[in-house]
């Protein structure tokens, strides 16, 4: 448990260098092989943008991602990726 509250501390570090005192989101992601992912997620006031600090594999990324007019689908095993609302079936 200490090396992911090590890892929570990092991803929140990350966002909160990015984005002083901003409102963010941890997510733990456990799997039964024994890996994880820790994330951290910031939302711009007008909801356009996603900001995420993400821990996995042994590295840090930080990635921005517009989404105006999607939905986020996160999927069996915890990734997540988002959709246009556009390409939904009627």
């Amino acid at each position: 448990m200490k090396e992911i509250e090590r890892l929570v501390e990092i991803v929140k570090s990350d966002m909160l260098q990015r984005f002083p005192q901003c409102q963010h989101t941890v997510m733990i992601t456990l799997w039964d092989d024994g890996t994880h992912q820790v994330e951290c997620r910031h939302g711009n006031l007008d909801g356009t943008r996603l900001y995420r600090s993400t821990y996995y594999n042994g590295e840090l990324t930080f990635t921005e991602t517009d989404i105006t007019g999607k939905v986020m689908i996160i999927g069996k095993s915890g990734e997540s990726h988002f959709k246009y609302l556009s390409d939904s079936p009627n």
